[in-house]
């Protein structure tokens, strides 16, 4: 089921305006940090951020990769399966919001979104949420933030398989030779 839904995401409609996520199939623009083993489905648009899955290790688990993290982590899981994912999505409203989480408290992430919903929502961005959770048939979390930040506490980093390149340009050893 979660894999077709994943495959369903890429129906051609763009939710970039407002929202922050572009779903395309994979296009091959990887970079350095995209584990080894990526299903890349879906692009923010900026900074080269994009969400993918990690079939062979984590079967349905969405992961973002940050080229540019704000921090030393690159590749985080942000939810347990796709229907999750677009449920995290509609509750933040801006995938902007949802990378953030892990450098915010809780008071921290409310605040930023109680700021992200008074300056930038609009009537648009409201309609393709309507649109996202109409599609999948799915309402919003009611609390991504713990539900973000108990998955990515208790997650092993150690197992996301990284290639020769990202290693190199880390500047640390690869565990794997």
């Amino acid at each position: 089921m979660e894999q077709e839904l994943l495959a369903s995401s890429v129906h051609g409609s763009t939710y970039d305006r407002g929202v922050g996520i572009i779903f395309e199939t994979d296009s091959g623009a990887h970079y350095f940090c995209t584990p080894v083993g990526a299903y890349v489905f879906a692009y923010t648009g900026g900074d080269g951020v994009h969400f993918c899955t990690i079939p062979d290790r984590f079967g349905d688990m969405i992961f973002v990769v940050e080229p540019m993290p704000l921090d030393e982590i690159h590749v985080r899981p942000v939810a347990q399966n796709f229907t999750d994912f677009i449920r995290i999505l509609l509750a933040v409203r801006f995938t902007g919001i949802l990378l953030d989480i892990p450098l915010r408290t809780e008071a921290e992430f409310l605040e930023g979104l109680q700021i992200f919903r008074e300056q930038h929502e609009t009537e648009e961005h409201t309609e393709k949420l309507r649109h996202l959770a109409a599609y999948y048939g799915v309402t919003s979390m009611d609390d991504p933030y713990t539900y973000i930040r108990s998955l990515q506490n208790t997650f092993d980093y150690d197992l996301i398989p990284f290639s020769d390149d990202y290693y190199e340009s880390a500047g640390i050893p690869n565990p794997n030779k």
